[in-house]
């Protein structure tokens, strides 16, 4: 079973690529923040959809001091999940779901939003590889320890975002295979 992680900046093409290897390849999507977009969606009440894209992820919520959806799971994921409970509470959910994809036959699994080291080591543990979407011109949303890059050694493709659709569709075709 292919194993594919995905990092890049916010608005990189992070999502859409992880989205041709669903519709396309037939792999099985398991993004580290899905448990965080629950409980932030239990919360505000916002879709899931609108927490994975679209502006009201980015848009500042009165009732919560002017923070938004995305620096409120930035902060639930790191600083809680990460560095009040278990560096690794996020890996160990995904885990037990890669291997649930395994056991089923999955085609492939894309993680998404890969971020931390940590992160990356677990997609190459896993035997997979990490991409890292680059799509030239996009500024980092947040100065966040979640949106720092990964280092270099652990990237083992880079995409260049800079064309089509149907050139991301390509890419994704080419990193099924």
């Amino acid at each position: 079973m292919k194993i594919v992680g995905i990092s890049g900046k916010a608005g990189s093409g992070k999502d859409t690529l992880a989205g041709f290897l669903v519709e396309h390849q037939g792999f099985v999507r398991i993004a580290l923040a899905e448990p965080l977009r629950r409980f932030v969606s239990d919360i505000t009440g916002l879709s899931m959809e609108d927490l994975t894209a679209g502006p009201l992820k980015e848009a500042p919520l009165d009732w919560l001091g002017g923070t938004s959806p995305r620096r409120l799971m930035q902060t639930i994921g790191t600083e809680w999940g990460r560095d009040m409970i278990d560096e690794s509470l996020w890996l160990k959910v995904a885990a037990r779901r890669v291997e649930e994809a395994r056991a089923f036959g999955a085609a492939g699994v894309v993680i998404p939003d890969v971020r931390f080291e940590n992160e990356a080591m677990l997609v190459r543990e896993l035997g997979g590889s990490v991409v890292v979407v680059d799509r030239p011109g996009v500024a980092s949303v947040a100065d966040h320890a979640s949106e720092r890059p990964l280092p270099s050694g652990l990237v083992d493709h880079t995409v260049v975002n800079s064309g089509t659709l149907a050139q991301l569709r390509a890419a994704a075709q080419e990193l099924a295979n």
